[in-house]
């Protein structure tokens, strides 16, 4: 934490030397594969959670999102106040409420919400897949809204990145998908959430800071969720099982907030096209959890499929 706000203090003075330039995107991409990996092994942690105790995807969503919140909250308080103030007043104005609700609707309910429920319905290594389809859709927009076509490295890496999730998520035969029809849907609804997450949010970490933007978006997504969720009421099992709480504690405290600070923060370095790249690199800390914690395993073809995607993160790095 204190790394990222001597970056921003390092911004507000105006250093846009080559090497101070350099040193935000090497500690940006680091920041963003550390944030990747943890969101990676958070949904196999919750995967083993879900089939410890049998408890919802949406009730489990749920906590998991106003825990994470209640910490950012605190963290921001500590941190950065006046920016956790800046907020408040900025939310005071409808114009921008409204913005800000879209997108914790797109970049935090949906994306936490559709990715959980995939876990739960596929496993967490192919859920995680399905997301990064959110690099294509980011690249897309970015493409139209400078209205230019891909640059050479960007056509690259979106090459890989489609390559090594097709064949993660198909074994390589074109005919078969891997995966339920509901696994598809909830993907796809993650790839959306994994692309509003890079494209709505830079903005506000840029004014706010990814504690602040964190906890906003935790808080109003897991309020909207609430009547669905019902986190009042307990897991199936979950309040007798001192190990079922471990599980929970590591799901919050670093698959949601380790992993949302480091991932906002990077955002806010690298930009969302390098961002959501990176992030692919998430399949593979996901993959290898899946295999050492809930005895996955994988075809060659979607080993390939790792391969193309750690190439890609290389070239993306």
């Amino acid at each position: 934490m204190t790394d990222m706000l001597e970056e921003d203090a390092l911004e507000r003075r105006g250093d846009t030397s080559g090497h101070a330039r350099r040193g935000r995107v090497v500690a940006g991409t680091a920041m963003v594969l550390a944030g990747a990996s943890l969101w990676g092994l958070s949904g196999t942690v919750t995967k083993l959670l879900m089939d410890r105790t049998g408890t919802d995807a949406v009730w489990l969503t749920d906590v998991k999102m106003l825990l994470g919140s209640a910490v950012f909250f605190c963290c921001a308080a500590a941190a950065t106040p006046d920016r956790l103030r800046g907020a408040a007043r900025a939310l005071a104005r409808p114009a921008e409420l409204v913005r800000v609700l879209l997108m914790c609707v797109m970049a935090y309910l949906v994306l936490n919400a559709s990715y959980f429920a995939n876990v739960a319905v596929t496993n967490a290594a192919t859920a995680t897949v399905m997301q990064s389809l959110g690099a294509p859709m980011t690249l897309g927009v970015i493409c139209v809204r400078e209205r230019r076509l891909p640059f050479a490295s960007e056509a690259l890496c979106f090459v890989l990145a489609v390559a090594g999730t097709y064949l993660m998520a198909t074994g390589g035969n074109p005919t078969t998908l891997v995966m339920p029809a509901a696994g598809l849907a909830l993907g796809l609804l993650t790839a959306m959430g994994q692309a509003s997450e890079s494209l709505l949010t830079e903005g506000y970490v840029r004014r706010w800071g990814s504690l602040v933007v964190n906890a906003v978006g935790f808080l109003v997504a897991g309020v909207l969720l609430l009547p669905v969720a019902r986190p009042w009421v307990p897991g199936p099992t979950l309040a007798y099982q001192p190990l079922d709480w471990a599980l929970l504690a590591f799901s919050v405290l670093v698959g949601t907030f380790g992993a949302g600070a480091l991932f906002m923060a990077g955002l806010h370095r690298v930009g969302p096209v390098r961002t959501t790249l990176l992030s692919t690199s998430e399949q593979l800390t996901s993959a290898v959890s899946s295999v050492v914690l809930t005895s996955t395993t994988f075809s060659p073809a979607e080993l390939l499929g790792f391969v193309l995607i750690t190439v890609m993160v290389v070239i993306t790095a």
